[in-house]
């Protein structure tokens, strides 16, 4: 958004200092083949006014320069007795173009390249000898594009007219085209018009240009050749089929600014006669000229002006802009950083903090787990050497039923491969099937060759049997029954 106008310096008659041998101000008007150079005067009180108008009949510039402008500006200089001096260039057409251009939503540096770049594609007209003198943006088209307004000199009567201005001894101003420099002027000297819809009607001597203005904003541009006549008829008619063209929004908008001669103005404002608008006479354009450039320039990536001066300053101030923001990010940056270490810090003591607070907790906790491990593992081992208790007494009660009457054990022993049982018997050899019967036996291996023993009047027989043991859920199973 635009920051809004703020009101013109007074253009009243008021107590004029002119200039005493320190400084003169020239706005010079290039329109067709005329040369125009106006002296813009300070008042006591702030404001400006026109002074004398100094019609320069010189010819065009040429290769070498434009040494007839030049002389003419240091004349004007020297009459007054000046040392320094600045100028502004308004060019109208045919030296001047003005053009509204969608383009991406680019940033202001960027922005100008593009233009700069792209002046043959987007004024096909002037070709190659164009020169990108201003550029404004005019708010968003959609997501990522904008609506820019730029405008294109001659870019050869650009820089003869900026070396003429150097060579004289003055500063250089502004170098814009005609009808920016007129908008500007009509909204410092008319405040109403930066209010809706303006139309500015401005007459010169060579062109007639029909300027649409929206909110104080340059909206489009009508422009054509004065008719060689003169008639104020063939004015009229031009001018009534421009506004028919514009559309019903422009043929009745708020103010209406007429910058003519006399005899041209009454004429004109005549066509809104019984409607709402509110005509505004102007009846010199050097009032318009001082009033364009006697309240100063606005910054200049927001006017249509851009001299090379100004563009220099234009991309000075983008640098700066783009190193300000790395520096703002870089210390946004290095805030966020210190913010994340000092609550990861704050985080870190809270936590130290709990950690004293339950460690005595969890050190009473942590030996009584160890204890009852202790105890769990005592538990685990008395149960092991139970069910192993419990095995060979049942063992024992099997192979006590087992054996027969005539036949007793002298050793017994239980491992890993089974039971080994050792003894007498009056018949070892029938003792085999009695163990194969046995469902808790799975296999019988008769040991060492049986020996045959006189015990008590009685022959008995000596053996070794190797047991080899069922499972226990099996010979469970088989004894149910």
């Amino acid at each position: 958004m635009n920051p809004r106008p703020q009101e013109p310096a007074p253009v009243t008659p008021d107590r004029v200092t002119p200039p005493r041998g320190g400084r003169v101000e020239l706005a010079i008007a290039l329109d067709g083949a005329s040369c125009v150079a106006v002296e813009i005067h300070r008042t006591l009180t702030g404001g400006a006014r026109a002074g004398a108008e100094h019609p320069l009949e010189i010819p065009p510039p040429d290769d070498g320069g434009w040494p007839a402008l030049t002389q003419a500006l240091t004349e004007i200089r020297e009459a007054h007795g000046a040392r320094e001096g600045r100028v502004h260039f308004a060019l109208c057409r045919p030296h001047g173009s003005y053009k509204q251009l969608e383009l991406p939503a680019l940033a202001p540096a960027d922005l100008q390249r593009m233009l700069e770049r792209g002046i043959k594609r987007f004024f096909p007209a002037p070709g190659r000898a164009a020169a990108l003198v201003g550029y404004e943006h005019r708010g968003r088209a959609g997501r990522r594009h904008c609506r820019v307004a730029a405008a294109v000199a001659s870019a050869p009567l650009v820089q003869a007219a900026e070396a003429a201005a150097g060579g004289a001894g003055y500063r250089l101003g502004a170098v814009e085209v005609g009808c920016a420099a007129a908008a500007r002027g009509v909204c410092r000297l008319v405040p109403a018009s930066r209010r809706g819809r303006c139309i500015v009607v401005l007459a010169t001597a060579s062109a007639v240009q029909l300027l649409l203005l929206s909110r104080g904003r340059l909206h489009d541009v009508r422009s054509a050749p004065r008719p060689s006549s003169g008639s104020v008829d063939e004015l009229l008619a031009l001018v009534r089929e421009w506004i028919e063209a514009a559309g019903e929004t422009w043929t009745a908008p708020a103010n209406v600014v007429i910058a003519a001669p006399a005899e041209c103005a009454e004429a004109i404002g005549a066509v809104w006669d019984g409607s709402a608008s509110t005509v505004h006479p102007i009846r010199e354009l050097s009032d318009l000229g001082v009033a364009a450039y006697g309240a100063g320039l606005r910054p200049p990536e927001k006017t249509l002006i851009l001299t090379p001066a100004r563009r220099a300053v234009v991309m000075r101030r983008a640098r700066r802009r783009e190193a300000a923001y790395g520096l703002l990010a870089g210390v946004l940056i290095v805030l966020c950083a210190q913010l994340y270490l000092g609550l990861l810090r704050a985080r870190a003591e809270v936590v130290g903090e709990r950690r004293a607070h339950i460690r005595p907790a969890v050190e009473q906790a942590l030996h009584v787990r160890d204890r009852i491990e202790g105890v769990s593992q005592r538990v685990s081992a008395l149960k092991r050497l139970h069910d192993r208790r419990s095995r060979s007494i049942v063992l024992f009660e099997r192979l006590a039923r087992a054996l027969p009457n005539d036949a007793h054990l002298t050793s017994l022993r239980l491992d890993g491969s089974g039971l080994r049982v050792e003894g007498r018997a009056r018949s070892a050899t029938a003792l085999v099937p009695v163990f194969q019967a046995a469902p808790w036996v799975r296999s019988v291996h008769l040991g060492s060759p049986l020996r045959r023993e006189v015990l008590g009047g009685r022959t008995w027989e000596r053996f070794s049997i190797t047991l080899v043991l069922a499972a226990p859920d099996s010979a469970r199973g088989a004894e149910r029954p």
